[in-house]
């Protein structure tokens, strides 16, 4: 996470706690319970919402590090306006200074095994 600079990939938002605490997670494009693979360029940071949304296959990337959302995959509401929607077309989000990048052949595995789209 910290090779993200503790920033959610997805929607921007980065919150730590004084006790050094974050409220994004690493997590894995391509399972790890399948590939073993623990290479950074594996992984993006997210917040605990996106993770899941992610993991549900309810948003991928493009080789672009462009954001797709099926959207026909779910319903959603918000009273603050949040719609995963909101994210279709829009760039992965990474901090100035952030070099890490996820490595395109993980990201086409998550888009052919796991997005809904």
């Amino acid at each position: 996470v910290s090779s993200y600079l503790f920033t959610c990939a997805l929607t921007g938002y980065s919150l730590t706690t004084v006790s050094n605490k974050c409220i994004v997670d690493a997590a894995h494009i391509h399972e790890r319970r399948d590939s073993k693979n623990d290479d950074p360029r594996n992984g993006l940071a997210l917040s605990k919402n996106a993770h899941w949304m992610f993991d549900e296959g309810l948003w991928s990337v493009t080789n672009e590090l462009k954001i797709i959302v099926a959207e026909k995959a779910f319903t959603d509401w918000s009273p603050e306006g949040f719609s995963l929607r909101n994210y279709h077309g829009r760039s992965l989000f990474f901090q100035r200074g952030c070099a890490l990048r996820p490595d395109p052949k993980y990201i086409t595995w998550h888009r052919e095994h796991c997005f809904l789209g």
